[in-house]
């Protein structure tokens, strides 16, 4: 195959491409000025390597699916299948200091139709929303000429539930803490482990909600909402045209349960 030309732009570099074997294609790249070129050579086969021999300007194994970016056009500077990165691997270790968490709860006031939240105390604290009652509705109902209303943010959050300092006079309960209750504030306390390490809160196990640690919020969580569990493979396979099916992981997990705690957000003394 002949060449194709690609014209030059404003900064006299010029291109053309040739097809050089099966799949396989060398794009050129000239500066018309000083002589500078540089080379890609790809090779678009989903399967098969391929060997190039471009004669003077060298030999090259150029894997399937990848592209070598040839500096000068002789020598071989980058292959997208040959990248070998520093790779960083976080280690999560359980703490071990201290009793096991012991939980309080309040009941956030839904009167004036408000949503709820998980707090937990270093201090951590949580959240879960509101869900109505249909058996309030009889069934059948039309609701389209009934008037509706609605307020932002919580009773909870407004008196500020989850912040340690603030005199909001709430009493918390001990016995028997509700589980799956919507509208429901938990609190419990936690020891400070030791070093300086990066701390995270593992939420897996709760339902939907915000939280925070000694009054700053963490963020919202929704662990209960899982990938799909099929689609995911033991082995991975970028070559070839990608699909949102390609390499899928993470089935039926959640997206996040995992979540950071700066160490500033901790206090200096052991329990939080």
């Amino acid at each position: 195959m002949q060449p194709k030309d690609r014209g030059e732009d404003s900064n006299q570099w010029h291109s053309y491409w040739e097809a050089i074997g099966n799949s396989v294609y060398l794009t050129t790249y000239t500066n018309n000025a000083t002589g500078e070129k540089f080379c890609f050579l790809s090779n678009s086969h989903n399967s098969q390597d391929a060997e190039v021999d471009l004669q003077q300007d060298g030999k090259y194994y150029v894997p399937a699916w990848s592209v070598s970016i040839l500096q000068d056009c002789k020598k071989e500077v980058f292959n997208t299948a040959k990248v070998n990165t520093q790779t960083t691997v976080y280690v999560k270790k359980p703490a071990t200091e201290g009793n096991p968490l012991k939980w309080k709860f309040v009941i956030n006031d839904t009167s004036s139709w408000q949503n709820a939240t998980l707090h937990v105390t270093q201090r951590v604290m949580f959240f879960t929303p509101m869900l109505m009652d249909n058996n309030l509705v009889p069934t059948g109902a039309n609701l389209t000429t009934s008037t509706w209303s609605y307020k932002v943010g919580l009773n909870g959050e407004a008196k500020r539930f989850y912040d340690p300092k603030f005199p909001n006079g709430v009493q918390w309960n001990t016995n028997s803490v509700p589980t799956g209750r919507p509208m429901t504030w938990y609190k419990t306390t936690f020891e400070t482990p030791e070093g300086t390490d990066s701390l995270v809160l593992d939420l897996e196990g709760l339902g939907k909600g915000h939280a925070w640690v000694n009054g700053k919020s963490i963020g919202r969580y929704w662990p209960t909402m899982v990938a799909d569990e099929n689609g995911c493979s033991d082995t991975c396979d970028y070559r070839g045209n990608y699909g949102p099916e390609r390499c899928v992981s993470g089935c039926g997990e959640p997206s996040q349960r995992f979540y950071h705690v700066p160490r500033s957000f901790l206090k200096t003394t052991p329990t939080h």
